[in-house]
């Protein structure tokens, strides 16, 4: 589903790569945590393997596709279509309401039954400041499997929830990418939560300098 071969990034001004992955491969339909600590390249890396950026060197194939022999145009469309992506923030359109929100993703028959899953039925016409961060998130959650996805990103789902709030999260999560047999990757610097995966990946340092994956 998802390999990465010698693969490094590194920003302008840099004086070497923040991210160097020598291999890495994750199967269809696994469910993966990526941890580590804040600016060690997890977001960075997970840009890499949406497609949102090539990196720097190397190869990043996912379900079949290899991002460097594409365009940016069909990256963006390989990411709409097979990509569910999940942020700490929510990004959220505050102006809209929150079954709003999910359509500008798509729309769905399964739209109403969705609701219903993450336990907001009767709150499609709230906005988000009208609803609580444990709710907007779900909303976000609503979004990224819309379009049923190959594969789902997080990039710190629970950061800005409270504990309880953030387990029930996780579970949720767990749940639905079962139900929905995608691939999961959770990007995640609380241990507790990586430790409830089944496969956990580590950041840390490489030989050359910059972070690798173990």
């Amino acid at each position: 589903m998802i390999r990465l071969n010698n693969v490094t990034h590194q920003y302008v001004g840099m004086k070497e790569p923040i991210v160097r992955v020598d291999t890495l491969s994750l199967k269809k339909g696994e469910r993966v945590a990526l941890l580590g600590p804040s600016g060690s390249g997890k977001s960075t890396l997970l840009h890499m393997i949406s497609g949102i950026f090539l990196p720097t060197t190397g190869e990043v194939t996912v379900d079949g596709y290899h991002f460097r022999q594409m365009k940016e145009s069909e990256r963006d469309a390989f990411r709409a279509q097979s990509v569910g992506y999940i942020f700490q923030d929510f990004h959220l359109v505050p102006s809209l309401t929150a079954k709003a929100n999910i359509e500008l993703v798509g729309t769905s028959t399964r739209l109403s039954e969705w609701f219903q899953r993450v336990g907001l039925e009767g709150k499609e016409q709230r906005y988000p400041h009208e609803l609580s961060r444990g709710e907007a998130q779900r909303v976000a959650m609503i979004r990224a499997f819309i379009h049923e996805p190959s594969l789902v990103l997080a990039d710190e789902p629970t950061g800005s929830l409270d504990r309880k709030t953030g387990e029930n999260m996780m579970h949720l999560l767990h749940e639905l990418t079962k139900e929905e047999k995608v691939t999961f990757l959770c990007v995640t610097h609380d241990e507790s939560f990586a430790e409830t995966f089944p496969r956990l990946l580590q950041m840390t340092p490489h030989e050359k300098g910059g972070m690798t994956v173990q």
